[in-house]
């Protein structure tokens, strides 16, 4: 897959030290340019390319107004996480965060009033944030105090005087670098390698999507991954430590998917959905029966629990569709495991997930796993097992069996029919009795320990 990177070419040079080790699965092609003569660039070199990433917003703008996309477009934005750690930065450096002004056109004062009440964890009411892009077309009517500055250096400073801002966050580097904002505390929300990947899952997205809709290509594949982190530490290191697992769990993520050939779409902090080939998810996962990423998650501190919907169709709106409905069952489990739902919408699972844990620890899931599905009681099936390893016995009669765990005849046959429907304990002949009366039958259980 070839991408044409566009724009300024102090940012490509980033981009690439960016992605220095790292496996993208992609071509990165460098084309630096100015917002005047993108459009006849666009001209010459976009058949020979499989996506366009500009290099920021103002030179994607231009472009689309007058030039079109035969191949996806996109143009790197600066993630939540970015914009995040640069608040904590300044937080630590003895900022007061609580008021705002800045100037990411993508990101809206809404998204950034929930990441300082719900992420950084600040009183909506003494929050306060100013968007340069929400301003700076505001037509005289629009119920707020309008400002028309010529430039984003002047709204900010304007911010600053009038108490409106105590920290400024910008893209740009000239604007925090510029004179007019020299006494003010102000921060660059730089690019991320963790960026740079996102804008080349979506352009990849885009690509195959295109690609396979003119090919009328065949079975669609969609994971829906949910990620449980613990909850349980101090107020003081919680932010700490919840952005350094989101940043391995997505890190895993993304690595997963660059190996399968699928793009990412980020639901939320620790939701994902992944859009791939059937084929090769299958191949890749040997028909899903090792799906290392779900290891790997587990390995990832605090990640307490994962659970995977595998969703197939015809495309991949079905195919998603199906994902989600795979993935609320696994999420009721209190396991990780993994469900799949076919292009009929039919589940199958649970498919167990165990990542670094020990063998009693594995066992312990299992029997749990057992447990919920059948409504035999954990102690019960720990007797059964313990049974069954003592006595080393492959086939047995109820009769026997239930002399073995000290229980009734009427309680075992109970539990084994319980355990017959669940697919643990099938009947596997039967023994003759001395006395008159029904042949015994014979037993063969299987918990997969």
């Amino acid at each position: 897959m070839k991408i044409g990177l566009v724009g300024a070419a102090a940012t490509i040079e980033t981009i690439h030290a960016l992605m220095d080790g790292e496996e993208v699965f992609v071509e990165l092609v460098d084309y630096p340019c100015h917002r005047e003569n993108v459009v006849e660039l666009l001209a010459e070199i976009q058949s020979g390319l499989d996506g366009v990433l500009f290099t920021g917003e103002a030179i994607f703008v231009h472009a689309g107004r007058y030039a079109s996309a035969v191949v996806p477009w996109t143009y790197l934005k600066r993630s939540v996480n970015s914009v995040l750690c640069v608040l904590l930065r300044a937080a630590m450096d003895g900022h007061d965060i609580r008021r705002i002004t800045y100037d990411l056109p993508y990101f809206t004062s809404k998204e950034m009033l929930g990441l300082l009440c719900d992420r950084v964890g600040l009183d909506k009411s003494e929050v306060m944030v100013n968007c340069y892009s929400e301003y700076k077309d505001s037509a005289p009517d629009a119920g707020r105090s309008v400002m028309h500055p010529q430039t984003p250096q002047h709204w900010h400073l304007e911010n600053f005087r009038t108490g409106r801002a105590s920290v400024c966050l910008s893209s740009v580097d000239s604007t925090v670098s510029h004179p007019l904002l020299k006494d003010y505390p102000a921060f660059q929300v730089k690019i991320t390698g963790e960026d740079v990947v996102e804008a080349l899952n979506t352009l990849r997205f885009r690509s195959q999507l295109q690609t396979r809709q003119l090919a009328d290509r065949h079975m669609e594949a969609v994971l829906s991954i949910a990620v449980y982190l613990q909850d349980t530490y101090t107020q003081g290191i919680r932010e700490y430590r919840q952005l350094q697992s989101a940043y391995h769990v997505e890190k895993a993520i993304l690595r997963f998917a660059q190996g399968i050939g699928a793009s990412v779409e980020k639901n939320s902090a620790n939701r994902f959905l992944l859009y791939a080939d059937r084929s090769e998810l299958e191949l890749r996962t040997e028909n899903l029966t090792k799906l290392d990423l779900a290891a790997d998650l587990l390995s990832v501190m605090d990640v307490q629990r994962v659970a995977v919907g595998v969703g197939f169709g015809l495309t991949h709106s079905i195919a998603r569709a199906n994902a989600l409905q795979a993935a609320k069952a696994a999420r009721l489990q209190a396991y990780s495991c993994c469900y799949t739902a076919d292009d009929h919408a039919r589940l199958e699972g649970p498919l167990l997930i165990v990542g670094s844990c020990s063998g009693e620890e594995r066992d312990k899931l299992i029997i749990e796993r057992i447990a919920a599905e059948t409504y035999v009681g954990v102690s019960v099936l720990n007797t059964l097992i313990k049974a069954q390893k003592q006595y080393g016995f492959d086939v047995i009669t109820s009769g026997e069996l239930a002399e073995m765990c000290k229980l009734s005849a009427n309680q075992m046959n109970r539990i084994l029919t319980k355990l017959e429907a669940g697919g643990y304990a099938k009947i596997v002949g039967s023994q003759a009795h001395s006395a008159t009366g029904r042949p015994r039958r014979l037993i063969r259980l299987d918990f997969g320990i």
